[in-house]
């Protein structure tokens, strides 16, 4: 299943990347970098998204562990009485 997951977002970086290709300068360091940096975060949401729809324990784990510090947070800044 991970090696789907894996390709999933191996195709998309790339035809990020490829679409990018026509629309940004890549003769400029920051045209490049910007390429890069857009069609990695594309991979990763492919990735992200497949591990949501498929409930990942890791992924699970993990946003639960998100909601609790962010709950706890909320928690510590509510003003006490006193």
């Amino acid at each position: 299943v991970f090696a789907f997951w894996a390709a999933a977002q191996g195709i998309v970086a790339a035809a990020v990347a490829d679409y990018l290709r026509a629309v940004l300068d890549l003769a400029t360091l920051y045209g490049r970098f910007l390429q890069v940096l857009l069609a990695i975060g594309a991979g990763a949401l492919v990735y992200t998204g497949l591990s949501y729809a498929m409930k990942s324990e890791e992924l699970m784990t993990m946003l639960a562990t998100l909601r609790r510090r962010t709950r706890r947070a909320e928690t510590d800044k509510r003003p006490t009485s006193g």
